[in-house]
């Protein structure tokens, strides 16, 4: 499967990042030192042209309906963090499928 990222509105800088390496392994040159709580699921936050953003490694099908849900509470102006995109079809270099 090819990489697929769904998005509200083009972001290209997402490109650039580690894909088809696991989340735990992105290098620290790209990651914001940030508090981070307690997590079923791998959360790293990265800089991107002056943004930071919270990636999370889950399932795919998971990740497209907290996507779905969080811009639904965004719509009804509910106090949430913004969903950016869901980043699905990840492969190592190895071939080995990553959520």
């Amino acid at each position: 499967m090819a990489l697929d990222i769904k998005a509200g509105r083009p972001w290209p800088a997402l490109l650039d990042l580690p894909w088809s390496t696991p989340l735990e392994e992105w290098p620290e040159s790209i990651l914001a030192a940030l508090p981070r709580g307690i997590s079923r699921h791998v959360v790293r936050f990265v800089r991107i042209e002056g943004r930071i953003i919270a990636i999370k490694e889950i399932k795919a099908d998971i990740a497209r309906r907290e996507y779905e849900m969080l811009r639904a509470l965004r719509r009804l102006d509910i106090p949430c963090v913004e969903a950016v995109g869901v980043v699905a079809g990840r492969t190592a270099d190895d071939g080995t499928a990553l959520d």
